[in-house]
């Protein structure tokens, strides 16, 4: 089933889908149907995006449904887009217990479907299939895992989170209009735009969270942690990981070293964002 998706997003194509607003679990979201009779595929996106970011960076164009034949679910996690901000406050805003939340959201959604994400989102997207596996019951939701440009992993993500506990500082002193933290989010929300973005209107979406929330989500994201690894080498599950260079946060060599983890990954290295959008759709 991940070969038939693979090969989806390795299709040139221009068509467009239409996506319809939803409400999944907690979360605000857009949907869009495939082919019933396949999985879905549950996307979430990283830090200080949403859906309509997506959409300006080309993101929804790469989930295309009609390209891909699966439906596909794309939610705005806590305090980002048209989602509530949690009033858990930054607990719920941690790879592990956003992982929770989104894989109820996709069951209400799809019984059984790939997760993924980008960046952050990636991680909440593989945090949600080791729970999946982990799970008494037996019942399996995640059918596989769609994980495009992974963060910097264990030791390597330290001078990062100090970064995210400075930002949370400055945000929470100035705003969002802090220069200090302004900068890091363009560098962030610019990093790899897969369209033509129109970056004044990226950066006003951004502008226009509510700064606790994102105060949240940069503490939730400073105290998250990967799984072990005996839970990554013990799934089973079909991964596809798409990565390109040049971003320092989310490096190529992130995506090799899961890719050596995770015991039936496909890695994918586009050269250049240009070439991504030509290749993975």
């Amino acid at each position: 089933c991940m070969s038939k998706l693979h090969a989806h997003f390795l299709r040139v194509a221009s068509d467009r889908s239409q996506w319809a607003s939803v409400t999944a679990g907690v979360f605000q979201g857009v949907l869009a149907d495939g082919q019933r009779s396949r999985p879905g595929l549950v996307w979430t996106h990283g830090l200080g995006g949403s859906c309509a970011a997506d959409d300006l960076r080309g993101i929804s164009a790469l989930l295309n449904p009609r390209l891909l034949q699966h439906g596909v679910l794309r939610l705005d996690l806590h305090g980002h887009g048209h989602s509530a901000h949690s009033t858990a406050g930054t607990t719920s805003h941690t790879w592990l217990a956003q992982a929770r939340e989104v894989r109820r959201a996709g069951q209400t959604v799809f019984p059984h479907a790939f997760y993924g994400g980008e960046a952050s989102g990636s991680m909440v997207a593989l945090h949600a299939a080791v729970q999946d596996a982990a799970d008494a019951d037996g019942s399996r939701c995640v059918s596989g895992l769609v994980i495009m440009r992974p963060p910097l992993l264990w030791s390597a993500r330290a001078p990062w989170i100090y970064r995210y506990r400075m930002a949370a500082s400055w945000t929470e002193e100035d705003g969002l209009t802090s220069k200090d933290v302004e900068g890091e989010s363009k560098r962030r929300l610019w990093a790899a735009n897969f369209a033509k973005a129109d970056q004044e209107k990226l950066l006003k979406l951004w502008q226009s969270m509510d700064r606790h929330a994102y105060v949240a989500a940069l503490r939730g994201l400073a105290d998250s942690n990967l799984p072990g690894d005996t839970e990554l080498r013990a799934l089973e599950l079909p991964v596809l990981i798409f990565a390109l260079p040049g971003d320092a946060e989310h490096p190529v060599e992130a995506a090799e070293d899961l890719a050596q983890l995770l015991p039936n990954a496909t890695l994918d290295v586009a050269r250049s964002p240009q070439e991504a959008q030509e290749r993975w759709p």
